[in-house]
């Protein structure tokens, strides 16, 4: 009787134990049916990575020029990635100067309406300070002081070979929709100037490079936007950081640069010992000028006589007296501007403190 009873029980929990399993492998077997009903899951594919667009870097030297260094930001902050600025503990003459130095110190204390944009800029600026030079002899410092902006590859890390690089004198600018053209790719026209003997043999005692450095042609003022010469003057320079790589420094670029082949006209201003507020504020920064740059042959009576330099200022006459057949810019003509064709930079026009760069001085201190 047990031994039946037993064999019962073993005989219900087998059947039991099949019907589950049955019941699991219909459960399987109607997912299995179910997923092959359903259409297949579209394939999404990966968008293509979209190339980086060129970025610019822009390369001045700095030498207290606060006005035009804010100028030049305000003009090229909507288009220039980084600016790169140099500042160098000795003037071009050789004469050491007191530490900080006057970017070096804005950019610490950062105190003052004055200088409230250039602040606001901080994070785009890569400034170097250049403390190693040894060099005492005039035009060399001021190229190891522009030699230096190589240094600031060294704290990049997301350059590629197009991006550009703008080299030019803290008041040379050209036009952002210049610069823009390139940026863009868009076909722009250059002009290109024969090549003499001199050109040739300079090109011969250079290293090769296939990239272009294009020249840019700037309406040249003096003083201020009242004042221009009667010829343009070339100066600033735009070259791929590519062909950067190609060139042993800067100094070789600038060098490249007065063999003007190819440059590109009506690009932009280059406003030469414009200075103010005032008339005295502007005599001033001139006479500093004079007795700061590489060009000491000037650096003496009357030259870099406050008189002298008054005269020349409020007369519109060329500071140092060369003529038409001396200087480069030809003869100082009074200049109509105007806003419409893009005769003045636009942050001058709209900007009151730069007043005086239309001529409108304030009054001597």
């Amino acid at each position: 009787m047990r031994a039946s009873f037993l064999i019962l029980l073993i005989s219900l929990a087998v059947a039991t134990a099949t019907a589950q399993r049955r019941a699991a492998a219909a459960v399987v077997d109607d997912t299995i049916v179910r997923l092959n009903n359903q259409a297949e899951a579209p394939v999404v594919e990966a968008a293509p990575i979209q190339p980086r667009a060129p970025q610019l870097f822009d390369f001045v030297a700095f030498n207290g020029e606060t006005d035009w260094l804010e100028i030049r930001m305000r003009e090229l902050a909507p288009i220039v990635n980084t600016f790169v600025i140099t500042e160098a503990t000795v003037t071009y003459a050789g004469d050491p100067r007191s530490r900080p130095l006057p970017l070096e110190f804005i950019l610490q204390s950062c105190e003052g309406e004055q200088f409230a944009y250039i602040c606001s800029m901080r994070s785009r600026i890569v400034h170097i300070v250049v403390d190693d030079i040894k060099t005492r002899e005039l035009w060399e410092i001021e190229r190891a002081q522009r030699d230096a902006f190589m240094r600031a590859f060294e704290l990049f890390s997301d350059y590629k070979g197009d991006d550009l690089a703008l080299f030019g004198d803290i008041d040379e600018l050209p036009r952002r929709s210049v610069l823009e053209q390139y940026l863009s790719g868009a076909k722009h026209e250059l002009m290109v100037r024969p090549r003499s003997a001199r050109v040739l043999k300079s090109l011969k005692s250079m290293p090769p490079t296939t990239h272009e450095i294009v020249v840019f042609e700037l309406a040249f003022f003096n003083y201020n936007f009242k004042w221009r010469f009667e010829n343009d003057q070339a100066c600033s320079m735009l070259i791929s950081l590519r062909g950067l790589t190609q060139v042993k420094s800067v100094s070789e670029i600038w060098r490249r640069s007065t063999i003007r082949e190819t440059y590109h006209r009506q690009a932009g201003w280059h406003c030469s010992n414009c200075f103010g507020p005032s008339v005295a504020a502007a005599v001033r920064e001139l006479k500093r000028k004079i007795e700061t740059t590489s060009h000491q042959e000037f650096n003496r009576a009357p030259f870099n006589q406050e008189d002298y330099i008054r005269l020349r200022l409020e007369g519109g006459l060329e500071l140092f007296g060369r003529g038409q057949f001396q200087h480069e810019g030809g003869l100082l003509r009074p200049f109509t501007w105007n806003l419409n064709n893009e005769t003045v930079p636009v942050s001058v026009m709209t900007h009151p403190r730069f007043a005086y760069l239309l001529g409108k001085y304030a009054p001597d201190e």
